[in-house]
């Protein structure tokens, strides 16, 4: 118990991180403060949110260089959108793109990212074209759904591509683009990737070999077409564009 308050209390002050842990133990997940968050946040009592709450907020999973001020971030596979709401504090000027496939997922998002007008919410899950797609493991806990493609336009949701939200939003480089999308990253960096990953300034993606062999060839593959630096970071891989940084 204690090195758990010790964590919250290390990355979030004695006052706020005392307070959280005691919410969390209390089974009160409504409108909770954390510092350096602009405005509170809300998720479920299961066990997958407490996690990401945690992996973004205490761990910081998603923190970038001090020196780099990005003003364009997509957020594939946005959850219930803590990473956004992360990004949207530290970055007030950025133009932020979160997208989230499932629609339990994506209410508690759009609730948690409505106070910010710099962020755009999609419910839709990234692919590599624009298709329907669903959900093939819908009894999968909430931050573990994976879709794949599907002909009946009468089920499942759409999909987006980075290079359509490229399209649509006018961008001429992304400055980060995270990735954590339960093995759509090999779709993603197996088809239609040229014309926008070399204007990426920072891309972080998870891979998801486990669960789908080839995720982490495809990304590789892609990547090393182009002038990418590579780092680990914990389950995360980060390249930096050496062309664009």
């Amino acid at each position: 118990m204690f090195s758990k308050i010790f964590l919250f209390k290390e990355k979030l002050g004695f006052s706020n991180g005392l307070h959280l842990y005691l919410r969390f133990k209390t089974k009160k997940f409504k409108n909770l403060k954390v510092n350096g968050i602009k405005h509170p946040v809300s998720c479920r009592n299961n066990a997958e949110d407490k996690l990401t709450f945690k992996e973004v907020f205490v761990n910081e999973i998603y923190a970038l260089p001090p020196s780099f001020t990005p003003t364009c971030i997509i957020d594939g596979g946005g959850n219930v959108g803590f990473t956004a709401c992360y990004f949207a504090s530290k970055y007030p000027t950025a133009k932020i793109i979160t997208i989230e496939p499932d629609a339990e997922n994506f209410e508690i998002l759009k609730a948690n990212v409505a106070p910010y007008k710099n962020v755009i919410a999609i419910q839709a899950g990234v692919w590599s074209k624009n298709i329907n797609l669903i959900i093939t493991n819908p009894s999968a806990s909430s931050n573990s759904f994976i879709v794949a493609e599907t002909t009946d336009t009468t089920q499942g949701f759409k999909s987006v591509s980075i290079e359509s939200i490229v399209n649509e939003y006018n961008l001429t480089q992304i400055d980060v683009l995270k990735l954590d999308v339960e093995t759509s990253e090999k779709e993603i960096f197996t088809n239609n990737y040229d014309s926008w990953l070399p204007n990426v300034k920072i891309l972080n993606v998870e891979t998801h070999d486990r669960f789908l062999k080839g995720c982490s060839k495809a990304v590789f593959s892609a990547v090393s077409k182009y002038n990418f630096s590579f780092e680990a970071k914990g389950e995360n891989c980060i390249f930096y564009n050496d062309n664009l940084l």
